[in-house]
């Protein structure tokens, strides 16, 4: 019996040392911390910055994955204006003349011959105003003004569904459609009829022709809007000039 007492108490003693040393190394890990602080202040800064990379990376990798996502969207919307572009029809003039000669107290007759460079036919609907300028409002800028309006009123013109006149069907090889229109034409409002003049042929007056298609659907319109001009110092009268100004398509 007394041997058993005898061990159980050096047993106790041996755990009460075990736990004082264990106390005393916590006491003092806690001590050292109080006596440095600027240890403990690194310790926690050093544990932010872990934490500020870890949360860059992530907003970095979610970053990444929205522009790859937008990426792959504006691929898709890229393609499916590509195969629009290539199936739609495409209706526009290529060349302009002035049927036989200029003559003085004449109406000038233009032809106009346009094509559909698209895969679809379509209904169309086409507008001209031939017209004519002085050399000074030639120069001076009136007549570029005249025909940057009538090409921003092409542009914006509803397709007219009450009188659709033709339908052009995709064109191959040399075939065109040929439009014809004469500066005295009984579609012309009377103040916008005119004959040709000796001014014409001197070279003080030069003849304009503006013109658009407008061809598609209601719900979904194209426009081409084209000119030409004759300026007898510069001008063949079976190949007119295209002006500067006017020419443009959706």
């Amino acid at each position: 019996m007394t041997g058993w007492r005898g061990h159980l108490s050096r047993l106790a003693l041996s755990l009460r040392a075990f736990l004082a040393s264990r106390w005393h190394g916590i006491c003092h890990s806690w001590h050292s911390i109080l006596r440095f602080p600027k240890l403990f202040e690194a310790l926690l800064v050093l544990v932010g910055l872990l934490q500020a990379s870890v949360l860059w990376r992530t907003d970095e990798a979610l970053h990444l994955a929205a522009t790859a996502q937008q990426t792959a969207a504006d691929n898709a919307e890229k393609m499916r204006i590509i195969i629009e572009s290539t199936e739609r029809p495409w209706i526009g003039p290529n060349d302009a003349a002035i049927e036989g000669t200029l003559e003085s107290g004449k109406r000038i007759s233009t032809t106009v011959p346009y094509l559909n460079t698209g895969r679809q036919p379509a209904p169309l609907v086409i507008t001209a105003h031939p017209t004519s300028f002085t050399r000074e409002e030639w120069n001076n800028g009136g007549a570029e003004r005249w025909m940057f309006a009538h090409q921003e009123d092409c542009m914006t013109s509803p397709f007219p569904t009450y009188s659709v006149i033709r339908i052009a069907y995709p064109t191959t090889g040399f075939q065109a459609y040929l439009l014809h229109i004469n500066s005295d034409d009984s579609t012309l409002a009377e103040r916008d009829r005119f004959l040709a003049t000796d001014k014409f042929m001197s070279g003080d007056e030069i003849f304009v022709l503006q013109g658009c298609f407008v061809y598609g659907t209601a719900q979904n319109p194209h426009h081409s809007s084209f000119c030409f001009y004759y300026d007898h110092n510069v001008t063949d009268v079976h190949h007119l000039s295209y002006c500067q100004v006017g020419q443009r398509a959706d």
